[in-house]
């Protein structure tokens, strides 16, 4: 499964490879840490980096731009900057794309970055909703010499962090499909194994802190209610 942290790198990667590694490619992007990555690629390893693959095949590109004396640049802009709030934000740790035009301390929503970004948002949704699926060696291309898998997901990140999550995966499936817990409709246990699979990681943990989440963040307060439901 892909996140929109691998859904971001996959565009990056599409992106540089429909330019010539011989034209001058200025790339803008709106998730902070693609960008952050961007900046730290070839200066320390990418092991234990989520969607390590992709990450390694845009290093290789971009050295290869590099060996050619190509300018290629990447830029930050901050999403979603219809909201007022979001607009008029400080942005301490990157400096949004449109505000490096001028001097301005605030985001203009009308600026071609911002409308850019909004239309690349739109594709996006579109293609999310395509239900298209890389192959399992599509994915692994330029990943390491061996690469862990099962089922047909690949370990894309830290390979300890990935065997543990399979292993906390099947141990749900284990309890959501335990004929003998007791109860109507499965009982509790396998009702808080189900909930995991219709929530979020960042929903669970912010419902058992007592944090309420946004509606629209990870998947909604339909599945923050799911998870609630579940808990003792």
């Amino acid at each position: 499964m892909q996140t929109n942290d691998g859904a971001e790198a996959q565009a990056i990667l599409q992106a540089m490879l429909m330019v010539h590694p011989g034209e001058e490619a200025r790339y803008y992007c709106d998730n902070q840490g693609c960008v952050q990555k961007w900046e730290r690629l070839g200066k320390e390893s990418t092991m234990r980096w989520g969607y390590r693959a992709i990450w390694n095949r845009i290093r290789a590109v971009r050295a290869h731009r590099e060996r050619l004396g190509t300018v290629t640049t990447m830029h930050w802009v901050h999403s979603h900057v219809d909201d007022e709030a979001r607009r008029v934000q400080p942005t301490k740790k990157m400096q949004c794309a449109c505000r490096c035009d001028s001097e301005r301390d605030e985001c203009d929503a009308d600026h071609r970055h911002h409308r850019g970004n909004d239309l690349a948002d739109g594709e996006a949704k579109v293609g999310a909703g395509g239900g298209g699926q890389y192959s399992l060696w599509e994915v692994a291309k330029g990943d390491e010499r061996y690469v862990l898998q099962n089922a047909g997901e690949v370990a894309q990140g830290a390979c300890g962090k990935w065997m543990r999550s399979q292993r906390d995966a099947q141990q749900i499936r284990t309890v959501a499909a335990d004929p003998m817990d007791p109860g109507e409709g499965g009982g509790r246990a396998r009702s808080w194994a189900r909930s995991v699979g219709e929530t979020d990681k960042k929903i669970r943990t912010a419902t058992a802190k007592g944090v309420h989440t946004w509606g629209g963040w990870a998947g909604g307060s339909g599945r923050e209610r799911a998870w609630r439901s579940s808990r003792p």
